[in-house]
């Protein structure tokens, strides 16, 4: 992985944006610079045996450097509502 420079290096890591307050995500995007050459889907294997069971890498691919950012990739997102044990009471405003 590559670190930032500088007196306190950091990973070089970006993540999507951020969700709304109240809300839950099925998948989040995610972008880490890597130095060198390594398979995306061994990348995928190693960061899953490190997660806990409840964080896992779904998909990886690669990238290029000049790439625009997440924020600028992600073109649409998707919310599902539930409203199993609502009353409609609380509908009211």
């Amino acid at each position: 992985m590559r670190f930032s420079e500088g007196f306190h290096p950091l990973p070089r890591i970006v993540l999507g944006p951020a969700l709304p307050v109240g809300f839950e995500s099925r998948a989040e995007y995610m972008d880490l610079d890597i130095h060198g050459d390594l398979d995306c889907g061994e990348l995928s294997k190693a960061l899953n045996r490190e997660f806990p069971e409840w964080l896992r890498v779904l998909e990886s691919g690669e990238i290029p450097l000049k790439f625009p950012s997440i924020s600028d990739s992600i073109v649409g997102i998707s919310y599902l509502v539930s409203l199993a044990g609502l009353e409609l009471d609380a509908l009211k405003c």
